[in-house]
């Protein structure tokens, strides 16, 4: 029977452990690495500059290598759809779509430390541009919905805020038009006064599916301004 010294074991015992951690990072294919690697995973607004002149506003959700959302321009309503994917770890690429579908640019860049900085592409690939913007606090409502709603009309100003108009004319009401400023909460609702109808009255504005529910602030004593005046209710489009 063969014997081993102590040396010739400590020796035999380090190899089997070389051995065992090349095969446990190495006996994995390149696709294991970057499931590894691409855990990107969040919802989370952003802002900032445009060739550090123009302000932007973006949404963005991450789902492993997925990445898309919406982004505007400070002080628009309209805002353009984003698409794209994470690639080489923390490296993206971000395509813009106007509301037609049209492929308006591209955002090429990387995502460190919750801020992403890189340069934006026109379409055609003629206008190259830096960009950066960093994770915000803030959150930002992506639909516009300004519009007619029956009798209540909404038009959108910068920062989410909003103006709306209810007419109030008829047989049993005679108040006629009633304006207020409403500032955004959350999730498409807003709050606000009407300040033709009574200043010390506020209401809560929340938009669903199209249709627009506003309803006094819970705990307020009830404003009625005439017995058939009254803003609470449903207004569709």
């Amino acid at each position: 029977m063969p014997t081993f010294n102590q040396p010739n074991i400590i020796l035999m015992k380090s190899t089997i452990f070389s051995i065992a951690i090349v095969l446990l990072f190495f006996g994995k294919s390149s696709s294991d690495f970057k499931t590894e690697i691409l855990q990107h995973r969040f919802t989370t607004t952003f802002e900032g500059k445009i060739n550090n002149k123009l302000s932007i506003i973006a949404k963005l959700e991450a789902n492993n290598n997925d990445i898309s959302g919406k982004y505007r321009y400070e002080g628009q309503t309209e805002s353009l759809t984003l698409e794209g994917k994470f690639f080489n770890g923390d490296s993206l690429e971000l395509k813009e779509f106007n509301s037609k579908g049209v492929h308006t640019g591209t955002f090429r860049g990387l995502y460190i430390k919750n801020k992403i900085s890189g340069f934006w592409t026109s379409a055609s690939g003629t206008k190259q541009i830096p960009f950066y913007m960093g994770e915000s606090s803030a959150d930002y409502d992506f639909i516009n919905i300004a519009g007619k709603y029956g009798e209540m009309e909404i038009k959108m100003f910068p920062g989410n805020s909003i103006h709306v108009v209810v007419s109030m004319g008829s047989d049993l009401c005679e108040m006629g038009d009633v304006s207020g400023d409403f500032k955004w909460i959350e999730n498409y609702t807003y709050k606000g006064t009407f300040q033709d109808y009574d200043d010390n009255a506020t209401f809560i504005l929340k938009y669903t599916n199209k249709e627009i529910n506003l309803q006094q602030s819970p705990g307020e004593e009830r404003v009625i301004n005439g017995m058939h005046c009254y803003l609470e209710g449903t207004y569709k489009k």
